[in-house]
């Protein structure tokens, strides 16, 4: 297993009282949902950069306790930009980059993919990316798959390893008609979330 324990942002003060540590025990694929701008992705590159640091006997921004098995393969999949030279618009960039890590992707391989369907319709873009996750999930890969594409929860995957979590957001006001606040905490914790930081 991937125990990732107290894992903080690389490029941020391990020390300081602001930067917050997260956990994480990769037994499978982790369905990660939050709000855009909650931590999702800054979460993906933490747990990408930690895995990959320790793995080759360096500093890694850990704490005591993690355990890194070996891996094959570090996989993180986070952006996509079309291609004009190559005829590929993002979306069959995105298509491109899944094939390879869905060929390749193995129970030692960490896989940590972010927002995948975005280049389409939202209906399609779920579809697509429950799929993809069905495969990674039957492969026995370990990682995390962030998404807030919230259809995705309702689909009746077949994920017998995947668990959910979500990034924590903590909610303000709403009362006699006022407006609803939310602030992210930047911390991973079960289960699943709907909220949206949008307009």
């Amino acid at each position: 297993d991937v125990d990732l324990v107290g894992v903080w942002p690389y490029w941020l003060d391990g020390a300081a009282p602001t930067t917050v540590r997260n956990s994480l025990a990769l037994r499978g694929m982790v369905l990660l949902t939050g709000p855009n701008m909650a931590g999702k992705s800054t979460l993906l590159r933490s747990t990408c950069a930690a895995a990959l640091l320790g793995a080759c006997g360096l500093a890694a921004p850990l704490a005591p306790g993690s355990a890194l098995p070996y891996l094959d393969a570090f996989m993180l999949r986070n952006f996509s930009a079309d291609a004009p030279a190559e005829g590929r618009s993002s979306f069959a960039v995105e298509m491109h980059e899944m094939r390879a890590v869905l060929e390749d992707a193995t129970p030692a391989s960490l896989v940590l993919v972010d927002e995948l369907g975005k280049g389409t319709e939202v209906r399609a873009g779920a579809a697509l990316a429950g799929a993809m996750l069905e495969a990674l999930d039957g492969a026995a890969a370990r990682g995390v798959f962030a998404t807030h594409l919230h259809l995705m929860l309702g689909l009746g995957l077949e994920l017998a390893r995947t668990e959910r979590m979500a990034m924590e957001v903590e909610w303000s006001g709403g009362e006699g008609g006022g407006p609803r606040r939310g602030r992210p905490t930047w911390r991973v914790v079960p289960g699943e979330c709907t909220d949206s930081l949008a307009l």
